[in-house]
């Protein structure tokens, strides 16, 4: 229900393996938001498992990992932007 909830709220994408990519890296709850805030301003879809796996195409894999490493450093921990930039 929560999840639909926050779906509704943004004007982008969010996968359904965005939860489990997010839980399996620590990030907490009170994050989402912020996340989420930064990849809908960009306007890119918040793709953390096709990002990790390498599965996206290589325009929208550059555009996360300099979002990741330019923009998120505000937002989530240093070490979780290591796990997902390695």
């Amino acid at each position: 229900m929560n999840i639909a909830a926050i779906k509704e709220k943004y004007n982008i994408d969010i996968p359904e393996l965005f939860w489990l990519v997010v839980a399996e890296l620590g990030i907490e709850p009170q994050q989402f938001k912020p996340l989420l805030d930064t990849f809908e301003r960009e306007e890119l879809k918040p793709d953390l498992e096709g990002f990790q796996k390498g599965k996206l195409a290589p325009e929208l894999q550059r555009k996360i990992y300099n979002l990741i490493d330019d923009s998120l450093s505000d937002v989530i921990s240093k070490e979780t932007i290591d796990k997902l930039l390695s």
